[in-house]
């Protein structure tokens, strides 16, 4: 890659930031503030013998614990920011080729010496490197302002607290782990990314009804004529939890060098081409 064509990547990814910045910043930080409000109001109607109990329940639990061992205890507590992050992802994704063709900005890009695979590649590389960053952000302000919060009570109270600092080490080397989990599960649904993209691509209006209903077309279709379920049943097991659900750095491991993982990056390929190919004849 040539310098210039660096800084045309670099560019196109700064508008995808700066068009998607409510969706990228503003929803987990909201989520993390309503989480925080709530823990707050919560800790505020215990006794101190409660809330003393509660501070010493976390101390103990992590106090001398392997942060390694403690991956699974802190995704647990992040699920409400991976729900936020993939809801706007399919929002994004749904909106990356149809918005510019909405508001015919897409005839000035066009005229710019940039490719429409450039484009279609900056909108995943956003959704898989760049919007990951900032729901993790979310959870370290999060997690430090609510382990700043047990500190001072706890202080307070005269206990016990290097269980807290066992806990904020967890929490630092385990949002690594948060990060390579969302990155590795969007790989994992790149053929989702490259669906939605398709549409988002194609559809003159309502990419979401237009993605949802042809999946269920296709499947309809398939078991009229051939009476199979494969479609469905592929798309069942791409979505169980249990299939790209990583705790720890071995796990991440396993999912990225696995042979389903291939099959789906191959799929997923030939939808974003199709995307690409689409958005060269966009009216």
């Amino acid at each position: 890659m040539s310098r210039f064509s660096f800084f045309q990547f670099f560019a196109l990814l700064k508008k995808e930031f700066w068009e998607n910045r409510i969706l990228m910043i503003g929803a987990p930080a909201v989520l993390a503030v309503v989480i925080f409000v709530v823990n707050f109001l919560v800790a505020s109607q215990l006794s101190e013998e409660q809330l003393g109990t509660l501070i010493g329940y976390f101390s103990s639990w992590f106090d001398g614990q392997n942060p390694f061992y403690t991956a699974s205890v802190i995704i647990l507590l992040c699920l409400p920011f991976l729900v936020v992050y993939f809801f706007c992802s399919v929002i994004y994704l749904l909106n990356a080729l149809y918005s510019d063709r909405k508001d015919m900005s897409i005839l000035f890009w066009q005229s710019m010496p940039i490719s429409n695979l450039q484009t279609v590649i900056s909108k995943i590389v956003t959704v898989v490197v760049i919007s990951p960053i900032f729901t993790v952000a979310a959870i370290a302000v999060l997690y430090g302002l609510s382990i700043g919060y047990l500190t001072i009570v706890g202080y307070g109270l005269s206990m016990q607290l290097s269980g807290l600092a066992y806990m904020f080490s967890a929490v630092a080397i385990n949002l690594s782990v948060v990060y390579f989990f969302i990155a590795t599960s969007v790989l994992w649904l790149l053929p989702l990314v490259g669906w939605l993209l398709v549409f988002s691509a194609f559809s003159r209006r309502a990419p979401m009804l237009w993605a949802i209903g042809v999946y269920f077309l296709l499947g309809f279709f398939e078991g009229f004529v051939f009476n199979t379920r494969f479609l469905s049943n592929w798309a069942q097991t791409r979505f169980d939890p249990d299939n790209f659900i990583i705790v720890d750095y071995s796990g991440i491991s396993d999912r990225l060098f696995s042979y389903d993982m291939f099959i789906g990056l191959v799929v997923g390929s030939i939808l974003i081409s199709g995307s690409v190919y689409m958005r060269r004849y966009a009216e």
